[in-house]
């Protein structure tokens, strides 16, 4: 099974161009120096550690959103975690990329 790119082209129309150029202009730059954050305590930096949470909670439903306009866009569908075997396995591996296609094929 070959790999088929998908085209920058098609890409590039699912890309949100205003948010990607604010993350940009977020960004440090040598050019424009800034100081940021500040010396704190613990409890503060635990604080401010536990309210970036919710940001974290949100990415796997953000990545699965742009994996469904992926899908729209290409045809093809990709999910988080997609399992594959015995529903009562007693023991799994846990795969990325090509290899789990040579597993699949090796079950």
């Amino acid at each position: 099974e070959c790999v088929k790119p998908i085209p920058y082209s098609t890409m590039k129309s699912i890309v949100p161009w205003d948010e990607l150029d604010a993350f940009r202009q977020r960004g440090l730059n040598p050019q424009h120096p800034m100081m940021r954050g500040l010396g704190q305590d613990p409890q503060v930096y635990y604080q401010s550690a536990v309210s970036a949470n919710k940001y974290y909670d949100a990415v796997p439903h953000i990545v699965q959103d742009v994996m469904d306009q992926v899908a729209v866009i290409t045809g093809r569908q990709y999910k988080l975690f997609e399992y594959y075997g015995d529903p009562e396995a007693e023991r799994v591996v846990v795969l990325m990329g090509s290899s789990a296609k040579t597993a699949e094929e090796t079950v």
